[in-house]
């Protein structure tokens, strides 16, 4: 498999390379030939996009019922739209070279009260336009405008994410966007299904990673979160927003920002930079940012409903969603609800976790409300105010057990926010933005055994309370035109608070602790979009400079300063290379600065320098020394700092109509990683491995003020009575600022389009390709490679897929690949089976004609048809589920009906 692999992606690459060289030198601007007859305008629109390979995107609503006249001539593409656009009230707008969309045109007042925000895409990247032919552009309804009212998005407003400035059509970093259409296509009914089938997301923390079940180091995610992950650096390393504000984060660690909690009916779009973007964004942007943008430009109503069950067993899940909108001349508002039911799949119902001693869960129950509200509205010409809410509450159980107990634990998650703010136009091309923004999560967690000793009684309960409160102000546009084109700013800055409520208590110990820390961040940005060569007799630039730079004071650990530079180059219209470097950070967590340990314990250890005594009770022959550790937060914490750097090209050959090609390098050194040393070393071999560890870990000697502040802890225990006078070694196995990892890869996104039988047949694949995973635990340990090997980033990740749409009727086929491994966790290592499944879906989208189900769009599918299993993994922690929770799942087969209506 591995052989073939490589044969497939040097023979791609080959491809690739050829392909670049054979359309160089093609003239984009070619006139192409047309001969379409009188038509439906959608079939027309979606021809002269096929015929001069350009995206053509527009909303169902607005050309349904309207007819184009026959096209016979030798046009260009604006010359071909002019003619079918005759008398329409439509009129196409460019979005970037190869993407136009149709909208209505409107009033300039109407245009300024508009977010800055519209479904565009980036060259060679993820659809990011509704498709004109349904079920994609009637299911997604984004774009959706009533014709009374005259509306369209402001095309000059939008904000791509990876950039303060507006009005820019491209970035140096890769950008994927995802439209509701994209998704919808997919079959997934929920934000987290669709993000663990990308190929740069990995599952460190998800619902697949229960406990310690079928995951490692996922305790932390006992109310069953599910978590973005780009690149494997860790959920916490991927900055997530939801329209540009950052979430609040949950987890009993406040690390995981829950994307579970997002309503999918609430949804316009998602926007993805696999890159480091603190230059733009701050703290934990390292891995890369999820931008979910909510739906804001709606009129009418929708209802979408949603059952599926799975074929072996009873887990089966049932979703409804409702929306309403209106939009009016000078604003809009949206309302959206949707509410999830989906039931716990058993291990009991599965032939590779029948062993598990029952009741032990491999996906928990999951119970969620979700309720989204936008208004905006324009106050005086050039100035709009805005406001958003959310609200999710969701709970879960899940269960698991061994030889001896069983556990359960539900829990209760709250989340909402708020947006305030408004945009004023100061003058020509130039805008200011000020808004205030609050985020909070709450969650209450219990813990139940029952086992022979205590029968069934709580053990632990334990509530997390995280706010983020943010005050933002951007001023953006113009500095003035040089002769390859404008030079354009963006300068701002941020006050934000950031909270954490943490409290546990224990019933068997009738004990309890909490913890309560907040900071305050300071930041300034500026960023600078320089054009220095444009194309000869026209002002358009080809070769453009990007320079980005944040600052960022935090109360508790100091200030960081994160700039990056960019470079884009347009040889031709057809293609664009592109280019980054720049620093990343992620601040420590609240939880991680707490400066009371966890645990505070005395032991004998084996010491090699020769100790005290010997080491009974563990061994009679060694000499071992008295040494107290301490385990849990760490104040003197420090940020966790990154160089990051890409390159790559997006490419759309006038010379292949249909093909779209992306692929970019991406090479990632993060370093002052916050570790816990006794992950690597355990309690009671930390002085056998002093060297390593370094003297800021292990001191000989501690002084008596230390150890007395030491025992005086709430969590301070003494197994052995060991006099404390003659302690010889203190072990600070607190969070230390330790390790480092180095992780580079490749990108590719691969499709095509073709018109056959009639219809428009599509082709594609996404994947990604890690060439080094390594990681350093202390600057005194060697590298270890870890990729490919058990809850860690295997080096292949592919999604092929195939599309077929003609008239109403569409299907769509998806292949999930995950590379073949090993498992090195014993003296032999073992070979982990890929894993491949293939999701399938049907549809019917009605327009207007078909009595009771027009603008309705009927949708039927399978995920995982074949019912494969997730390859073998012996599990360590004993519970008999074997298998890998981040590189798999246990599913299985899902079938699944989705109906959605406009009205």
């Amino acid at each position: 498999m591995r052989r073939n692999s490589r044969n497939i992606r040097f023979s791609a690459s080959a491809f690739l390379v050829a392909t670049l060289f054979r359309w160089i030198a093609a003239d984009a601007q070619a006139l192409v030939h047309f001969d379409l007859p009188a038509q439906p305008l959608a079939r027309s629109l979606k021809a002269i996009g096929t015929a001069t390979n350009t995206d053509v995107g527009f909303s169902a609503s607005e050309v349904a019922g309207l007819l184009a006249p026959p096209l016979k001539a030798d046009l260009t593409v604006d010359g071909a739209l002019q003619r079918v656009l005759v008398g329409t009230g439509l009129r196409p707008k460019h979005l970037n070279d190869h993407t136009i969309v149709i909208a209505l045109m409107r009033s300039s007042a109407a245009e300024s009260a508009k977010p800055k925000s519209s479904p565009i895409k980036a060259a060679g990247q993820a659809e990011a336009v509704d498709q004109p032919d349904p079920p994609q552009a009637d299911t997604d309804s984004s774009n959706s405008a009533s014709p009374s009212n005259d509306r369209k998005r402001d095309l000059d407003e939008i904000i791509v994410t990876g950039t303060n400035l507006r009005g820019v059509k491209d970035s140096a970093s890769p950008v994927q966007i995802f439209t509701r259409a994209d998704i919808d296509r997919t079959g997934q009914g929920t934000l987290q299904s669709f993000f663990e089938r990308l190929p740069q997301n990995f599952g460190s923390i998800s619902e697949n990673t229960i406990s310690t079940v079928a995951g490692s180091a996922t305790a932390g995610n006992a109310a069953s979160a599910s978590a973005i992950n780009l690149r494997g650096l860790g959920s916490d390393s991927t900055l997530l927003l939801v329209d540009g504000h950052r979430v609040a984060p949950g987890g009993i660690n406040g690390d995981i920002a829950d994307v579970s909690l997002i309503p999918l009916s609430a949804v316009d779009r998602v926007e993805i930079v696999t890159d480091g973007a603190s230059a733009i964004y701050g703290s934990d942007a390292v891995g890369g940012v999820v931008n979910v943008i909510l739906r804001k430009d709606f009129d009418g109503a929708e209802t979408r409903a949603r059952f599926g069950s799975v074929s072996e067993g009873a887990s089966h899940e049932t979703q409804i969603g409702q929306t309403v909108g209106k939009t009016w001349a000078s604003g809009s508002a949206v309302l959206s609800y949707e509410y999830l039911d989906r039931t716990p799949l058993s291990a009991a119902d599965r032939e590779f976790s029948r062993a598990a001693v029952q009741p032990t869960d491999l996906l928990p129950e999951q119970v969620r409300h979700g309720v989204f509200a936008t208004i905006q509205q324009e106050i005086a010409s050039g100035f709009s105010l805005f406001a958003d809410g959310t609200f999710s509450h969701r709970t879960t159980a899940q269960s698991f057990s061994s030889l001896g107990f069983s556990q359960e634990d539900p829990a209760d998650i709250e989340a909402y926010s708020g947006v305030l703010g408004g945009r004023a136009r100061l003058w020509d091309k130039t805008e200011i933005e000020i808004s205030a923004s609050y985020a909070s999560s709450k969650q209450h967690i219990e813990v139940f055994q029952n086992s022979f000793s205590n029968g069934n009684a709580p053990e632990t309960s334990t509530d997390i309370h995280t706010n983020v409160l943010s005050f933002d102000a951007k001023l953006d546009g113009s500095l003035g035109s040089l002769r390859a084109g404008d030079l354009s700013y963006a300068v701002g800055a941020q006050l934000r608070h950031e909270a954490l409520d943490s409290s546990q208590y224990s019933f068997a110990s009738a004990s309890g602790s909490s913890f309560d820390p907040h900071r305050t961040i300071d930041a300034g940005f500026a960023e600078l979009r320089i054009p220095l060569l444009a194309a000869t007799a026209s002002s358009i630039p080809i070769l453009e400079l990007n320079l980005a730079d944040r600052y960022e004071h935090y109360s508790d650990f100091g200030a960081t300063n994160n700039p990056q530079l960019g470079l884009i180059w347009k040889p031709v219209a057809d293609v664009k290379f592109r280019g980054t470097v720049g620093t990343s950070f992620k601040a420590p967590l609240l939880n991680d600065l707490n400066p009371n340990p966890s645990q505070v314990v005395v032991l004998p250890e084996f010491d090699p320098q020769g100790g005290e005594q010997t080491c009974f009770p563990f061994n009679s022959t060694n000499t071992c020394s008295n040494t107290i550790i301490a385990i849990g937060g760490n104040p003197r914490l420090t940020a966790e700092k990154a160089r990051t750097w890409t390159a790559g090209f997006d490419a759309k050959p006038s010379a292949i109509p249909g093909l779209s090609v992306s692929t970019t390098y991406y090479s990632i050194y993060s370093r002052d990683r916050i570790t816990d040393p006794s992950s690597l070393f355990p309690l009671t071999i930390a002085l056998q491995n002093a060297p390593t560890l370094g003297s800021a870990i292990v001191q000989r000697n501690p002084s008596a003020a230390l150890v007395q502040q030491l025992a005086a802890t709430p969590s301070f225990i003494n197994p052995f009575n060991i006099d404390l006078s003659s302690l010889g070694a203190f072990v600070d196995y607190r969070f230390q600022n330790l390790s480092s990892v180095r992780t580079s890869g490749v990108d590719l996104n691969l499709s095509y389009k073709m018109a056959v039988f009639g219809g428009e047949f599509e082709t594609g694949i996404d994947g990604t390709y890690i060439l080094e995973f390594d990681n350093r635990f202390t600057s005194a340990t060697p590298e270890a490679n870890l990729l490919n090997t058990p809850f860690n980033p295997v080096d292949l990740r592919l999604r092929p897929r195939a599309e077929f749409r003609i008239g109403p009727f569409s299907a769509a086929v998806f292949l999930n690949y995950t590379n073949s491994y090993e498992d090195n966790r014993g003296t032999v290592p073992v070979p982990v089976a890929p894993w491949t499944t293939v999701d399938m879906n049907v549809a019917y989208a009605c327009a207007s004609d078909c009595w009771f189900l027009q603008h309705t769009t009927i949708m039927a599918g399978v995920t995982n048809i074949a019912n494969k299993e997730p390859p073998f993994l012996v599990n360590a922690s004993g519970f008999g589920v074997n298998f890998d929770g981040t590189n798999a799942n246990a599913l299985g087969r899902f079938i699944y009906l989705q109906v959605s209506t406009k009205w």
